[in-house]
C-alpha cells in the first residue's frame, strides 16, 4: 500500500517543491528555441531537434515553459515506463517497490519539470529499453520478428533526436540481440537504428554546417576548459545516483541468480554508466541522471533483498528491522531532498504556497 501510495505522492511532491522554470531559463535548448526564432543557426538542431521544434510549435508559451511542460510529461512516461521494466525482469513486488527508492532522487525530482533535455532524455532510454526486453521475453518463432526489430530500430534511431545519449541504450539492445537472437537481426537493428539519425546529420551538415561531431568538439574542449578528471566525474556520479541507491544497486547484482536477467542487465549497465563517467559536456551530479535508465531495475531489486533481510534478520528480528529499514529510508528521502533544494539555488516551487 505504502509503494501505491508513492507512485501518487512522489510526483505531487516533486511538481510541488521544484517546478521553478526560471531557475533553468538559461538552458541550451531554451537559448537554441530562442535562437530558432531569429533564424540563427543553432547546435542543438543538429543533436536535440525534436525538443526544440515541438516548443516552437507550441509557442505562444514562453519556450521555459512548453519545456517544462513537455519534460514533466515525460517525467510521468519514465515512471510508467519504469514500473513495466522492473515488472517485466523482476516481478511485480519489485515493480511495486522501485519508486520508493527512485522517485526521491535529487535530480531526478530537480530536472523532473525543468526546461533541459535530461528527463526526456531518460524517458527515450527507457523507452529502448523497454520494447527490447520485452522482444527478447515475449518473442517466439513469429515470422513477423525480424520486422519488428527492424521497426524498433527506425524508433530507436529516431528517439535520438530527443536526446544523444539514448545511443547507450541503443548499444545494450545491439549486445543483447547478438547475445538472444541471431546475428541478423542485432545488426538488421543496429542499421535501421542508424538511418534516420544519418540522414538528419546530412541534412545539418549541408544546410545549417554543423553536426554532432560539431557539438562533441565543444564538448570536449569544454571538458579540456573545465579540468575533466576521471574521478572527479565519479563523485559526481555517486551524489547523482546517491548511496543507498549504489548500495541496492550492489546488492541486486551479487542477490540475482537468473542467468538471462544477469546478462540483460549488464548489456544496458555498462554501456550507459561508461557513457555517463566519460560524458564530456556536464560537470555536475545530474550525469547520473544520463545512466539512470539502467540502474532503475536491478537496483530496485536490490532495495527488495535489503528489505527482507532486514525485516527478517536472526538478530534485530522484525520490529527492529523494521526500525532500522525506515530510519535508513527517511535518511534517504530527507538527504534527496536537502540536496536538491541546495542545487536549485534554495528555493523550493512558489506552487506550494497556494495549498
Amino acid at each position: 500500500m505504502i509503494s501505491i501510495i508513492a507512485f501518487i505522492i512522489y510526483p505531487v511532491m516533486t511538481l510541488l517543491l521544484f517546478f521553478v522554470p526560471d531557475v533553468s531559463s538559461g538552458s541550451h535548448i531554451v537559448e537554441e528555441v530562442l535562437q530558432l526564432e531569429g533564424r540563427v543557426p543553432n547546435l542543438f538542431i543538429a543533436v536535440r531537434p525534436f525538443l526544440v521544434f515541438f516548443a516552437k510549435l507550441l509557442l505562444p508559451l514562453p519556450p521555459t515553459i512548453t519545456i517544462s511542460i513537455l519534460s514533466g510529461i515525460m517525467y510521468i512516461a519514465s515512471i510508467i515506463l519504469s514500473y513495466y521494466i522492473t515488472k517485466l525482469l523482476y516481478g511485480e513486488k519489485t515493480a511495486y517497490i522501485y519508486p520508493m527508492l527512485w522517485l526521491p532522487n535529487a535530480y531526478l525530482m530537480l530536472f523532473a519539470f525543468a526546461p533541459n533535455a535530461d528527463v526526456p532524455g531518460l524517458f527515450v532510454a527507457l523507452l529502448v529499453m523497454y520494447l527490447v526486453i520485452r522482444h527478447i521475453y515475449k518473442s517466439g518463432k513469429s515470422d513477423h520478428a525480424t520486422v519488428y526489430v527492424m521497426l524498433l530500430g527506425f524508433l530507436s534511431g529516431a528517439l535520438t533526436l530527443i536526446r544523444e545519449n539514448v545511443v547507450s541504450a541503443i548499444l545494450g539492445a545491439f549486445f543483447l540481440l547478438v547475445t538472444k537472437e541471431k546475428w541478423t537481426k542485432a545488426i538488421i537493428y543496429l542499421v535501421s537504428a542508424l538511418i534516420i539519425p544519418s540522414i538528419w546529420q546530412l541534412y545539418v551538415i549541408f544546410v545549417h554546417n554543423i553536426s554532432y561531431l560539431t557539438f562533441v568538439d565543444i564538448s570536449v574542449n569544454n571538458a579540456i576548459q573545465y579540468g575533466y578528471h576521471p574521478f572527479k566525474i565519479i563523485r559526481y556520479f555517486i551524489y547523482g545516483v546517491g548511496p543507498l541507491p549504489l548500495f541496492c544497486l550492489l546488492m541486486g547484482l551479487l542477490s540475482d541468480r537468473d542467468r538471462t536477467r544477469q546478462i540483460v542487465n549488464h548489456f544496458f549497465l555498462i554501456p550507459a554508466i561508461a557513457l555517463a563517467l566519460g560524458w564530456p559536456g556536464i560537470f555536475e551530479p545530474r550525469v547520473a541522471l544520463i545512466a539512470l535508465h539502467a540502474l532503475i531495475p536491478t537496483a530496485s531489486y536490490g532495495f527488495l533483498v535489503l528489505s527482507n533481510a532486514l525485516t527478517n534478520h536472526v538478530v534485530y528480528g522484525k520490529r527492529l528491522g523494521k526500525l532500522l529499514l525506515i530510519a535508513i529510508y527517511l535518511v534517504h528521502v530527507t538527504f534527496n531532498i536537502w540536496m536538491a533544494y541546495t542545487n536549485n539555488k534554495q528555493h523550493f516551487s512558489p506552487l506550494w504556497r497556494f495549498f
